[in-house]
């Protein structure tokens, strides 16, 4: 049994559809009906119906609305709409709004009332299934995507973490040449200090002196305090923090990190026309000393008495990245040591962590660049990262 509502207001309309749908052959329908729209939009919202039949010209309401106002009152109801011959355009139009068929008046019967009622309600059944399967999946794709996110950033805490472990290592390996370079600014603060006390207590007077050697001690002070100020923001745990950083500054930096103590002649080939580049330096001054200092360890066990290191810095031929070079004399790596280099925990260092490489490829992936080794035509090898500079620095003038 179908429940019908006929909003209509010909009475001689009405007694017709219960004609014809008591004589169809293949549903039972049960009909309640009603003159105006404000009766039906109250006999909706009081009963439950498998179907409207709607007049688009009643009393109270004309065209395209009584057909917005019905689907707005039941949106899961299916709306068949009836028309006279002067609106079917309009009829056709009431499509858009909420109506699943419509039938012009005076070629309705028996049999193609009844169809179009029961089509009108597989075709809302099937619009409704396909709107709750579509809602589903897009909750599924909401879903997932907050999952991708949450692993995402468990992933990226995961190699901040592994960042700082890997910088800390670093630094424990350089301790040693960090200690010796701190150790001189604050022997020399000691010495123009006991300078200053000697003068004081056997009264000299020679101010000019006395000023001299307070001036060395602040210059040293100055000098240690930026050797720690360097240390603590290689070891600090933070956020990546990207900005416009100076790359030939970040190289500098970092080799005055990795000087103190080097038995190792360095050079510096820096491309003066460089522009800024958009890194967060911490990281980037990582992957550098990670580079330098894996590059002075091989050249420890070089048989060539030469020991050189050289940085580079420059454009790329297509001039859409920078590049960072960094070149040692050592004896090179077998071709399958070579293969692994960059994979997780592979290490030829003796209680490495095997992590340097691996986080260094990273950071400079997500900075859009990319990282790669290659081996030197007489010794060592060389690698090489780039990063991506904007279109206005790529215009730049030529490396020197």
């Amino acid at each position: 049994m179908m429940r019908l509502l006929v909003i209509e207001d010909s009475d001689i309309q009405v007694r017709l559809i219960r004609d014809w749908l008591a004589h169809a052959n293949d549903a039972r329908f049960e009909i309640e009906s009603t003159a105006d729209l404000e009766g039906g939009l109250t006999l909706l919202a009081e009963n439950s119906f498998d179907a409207v039949l709607l007049d688009l010209t009643l009393p109270d309401s004309f065209g395209i609305e009584s057909c917005q106002r019905v689907h707005a009152a039941a949106p899961t109801v299916p709306i068949v709409v009836l028309t006279g011959v002067d609106d079917e355009d309009l009829a056709v139009s009431t499509l858009q709004y909420g109506a699943q068929d419509y039938l012009v008046k005076g070629e309705i019967g028996n049999q193609l009332l009844a169809r179009s009622i029961r089509y009108a309600i597989e075709r809302k059944r099937a619009e409704l299934a396909l709107q709750q399967a579509n809602d589903e999946l897009e909750s599924r794709v909401e879903e997932r995507t907050a999952e991708l996110k949450r692993v995402q950033a468990e992933a990226t805490l995961r190699m901040e973490e592994l960042a700082h472990v890997s910088r800390l290592n670093t630094l424990g390996e350089m301790a040693s040449g960090l200690a010796h370079e701190l150790n001189q600014p604050l022997m020399a603060i000691v010495g123009f200090t006991d300078h200053c006390l000697h003068m004081l207590e056997s009264k000299q007077n020679d101010s000019e002196l006395f000023s001299e050697s307070l001036r060395d001690a602040s210059r040293e002070a100055r000098r240690a305090g930026e050797i720690i100020k360097r240390m603590r923001r290689l070891v600090s745990k933070r956020p990546s923090q990207q900005s416009a950083t100076s790359l030939n500054d970040t190289v500098r930096e970092s080799v005055q990190l990795l000087r103190p103590g080097l038995d190792t002649e360095v050079s510096l080939e820096l491309d003066t026309a460089l522009s800024d580049v958009q890194i967060d330096r911490i990281q980037i001054q990582q992957v550098i000393l990670n580079l330098a200092g894996n590059a002075v360890q091989a050249m420890d066990n070089a048989e060539s008495s030469e020991r050189r290191l050289t940085v580079r810095t420059g454009l790329t031929d297509s001039r859409k990245a920078a590049y960072v070079e960094v070149s040692d004399t050592g004896p090179g790596l077998p071709q399958e040591d070579l293969e692994r280099l960059f994979d997780p925990f592979f290490s030829r260092k003796e209680g490495g962590l095997g992590l340097g490489l691996s986080i260094s490829r990273k950071i400079v992936e997500s900075h859009g660049g990319r990282l790669s080794v290659s081996e030197n035509a007489r010794h060592g090898l060389t690698f090489r990262f780039t990063l991506p500079v904007s279109a206005a620095a790529s215009k730049g003038p030529k490396a020197l």
